[in-house]
C-alpha cells in the first residue's frame, strides 16, 4: 500500500510524530474558521463553491471574503472591546519574545508573497512542508507555525475559489489522522465515499456549512493530502491560461499580511514602552527606598 502523501515517513509506517503546540501569538485557524462561518452568514453567497466562475470574474467576492477573513483575524488578535484589547496587550507584555518572533514571521511571509507576485500556486507549494517542520524539533519554531497558519488561511480561501470543495472536508477528520506525518487511505475515514473533489453537499446533517474546522488543526496533515496538491495544481493551470487570474487574490493576501505586520509592530512598540516605564518605576522605587534607608540611618547615628 502506498501512502497518500507519496512520501516515506521517518517515524515508520504509521507516520506518528510529536507536534509541539504553537507558541506564536496568531489565533489558531480552527477558531478563525468558526468565526468566519458566523461572519459569512451576513454576506449571502460568501464562501460558497462557484464552479463556473473564473478567478478574474470574482473580484467582488474575493474582496468581500477577504474582508471577512481580515475582520475575524483582527478580532481574535487584537480584540473588539476595550477590555479585550487590554488583555491582548497584557498577554504581549508577558510574552514579548513570542510577539517579536510572530511579527518577524509575518513579515517573512509577506516578503515571500512579494517575491511570488501573482503566482498563488507557488505560494502554496513553497509553504507545503511547514507542516512537517513542526515535528523535527522539540522546540516550537514560531516562524514555521506562523507561516503554516497564514498558508492555511490562504488555502481555505483558494479552496472555494476553485469552486469544488471535497465532500469529506465537511465532516470531522478521523481521530487516527492527528499527529501523523503521512496519510494512508484508511486514515481519511470516509467509509468508502469519494475522497476526491465531489459535490459540495454535507455528508452528515450536522456537518459544517463550509469545511469542518478540525481539518485545519496544527497536527492534522492537510498539507500532505491530495486535495492540497490538487488546489495548487489547479491554480498553476489557471495561471497558464490567464496570467492575471490571481492578481487580485494575491494583492489582497499581501494587504492582509502587511496590515497584520503593521499592527504587531505597533503592539511591540507599545509593549516596549510599557516595559521601559515599569522598569523605570521599579528603579526609581528602589533608589527612593535606598535613599530613605540611608537617611534614617544617618539620623539615628546623629542622635546617638
Amino acid at each position: 500500500q502506498i501512502p497518500v502523501c507519496a512520501m516515506v515517513s521517518v517515524t515508520g509506517r504509521g507516520g506518528k510524530a510529536e507536534f509541539p503546540p504553537p507558541q506564536d501569538l496568531l489565533p489558531d485557524v480552527p477558531t478563525m474558521i468558526r468565526g468566519i462561518e458566523l461572519a459569512a452568514r451576513e454576506v449571502p453567497g460568501a464562501f460558497q463553491p462557484r464552479p463556473c466562475v473564473r478567478p478574474t470574474d470574482e473580484v467582488v467576492w474575493i474582496e468581500s471574503e477577504n474582508a471577512v477573513i481580515k475582520d475575524v483575524l483582527f478580532e481574535h488578535m487584537f480584540g473588539l472591546t476595550y477590555w479585550q484589547a487590554v488583555l491582548r496587550i497584557w498577554d504581549g507584555f508577558w510574552h514579548k519574545e513570542s510577539l517579536i518572533e510572530t511579527m518577524r514571521a509575518v513579515k517573512a511571509v509577506h516578503s515571500l508573497a512579494l517575491v511570488n507576485g501573482r503566482d498563488i500556486g507557488k505560494q502554496l507549494k513553497d509553504q507545503k512542508f511547514t507542516y512537517l517542520r513542526q515535528c523535527f524539533s522539540k522546540r516550537t519554531n514560531v516562524h514555521n507555525t506562523v507561516s503554516m497558519k497564514l498558508t492555511q488561511l490562504l488555502f481555505f480561501h483558494v479552496l472555494f475559489l476553485r469552486g469544488d470543495v471535497p465532500s469529506f472536508l465537511r465532516r470531522p477528520p478521523a481521530g487516527s489522522i492527528f499527529n501523523k506525518t503521512c496519510v494512508w487511505e484508511e486514515d481519511l475515514g470516509v467509509d468508502g465515499l469519494d475522497a476526491g473533489p465531489a459535490c459540495a453537499e454535507p455528508l452528515v446533517k450536522d456537518a459544517a456549512a463550509m469545511v469542518h474546522p478540525d481539518w485545519f488543526c496544527y497536527n492534522v496533515p492537510l498539507f500532505m493530502m491530495p486535495v492540497y496538491e490538487e488546489v495548487y495544481q489547479w491554480a498553476d493551470s489557471e495561471e497558464l491560461s490567464d496570467p492575471i487570474a490571481f492578481t487580485q487574490k494575491m494583492s489582497s493576501y499581501r494587504d492582509l499580511l502587511a496590515a497584520v505586520h503593521g499592527r504587531l509592530e505597533a503592539r511591540v512598540d507599545l509593549v516596549t514602552t510599557m516595559q521601559t516605564k515599569v522598569v523605570g518605576f521599579l528603579v526609581a522605587g528602589l533608589v527612593w527606598i535606598w535613599y530613605n534607608h540611608n537617611a534614617t540611618n544617618a539620623t539615628n547615628a546623629t542622635c546617638a
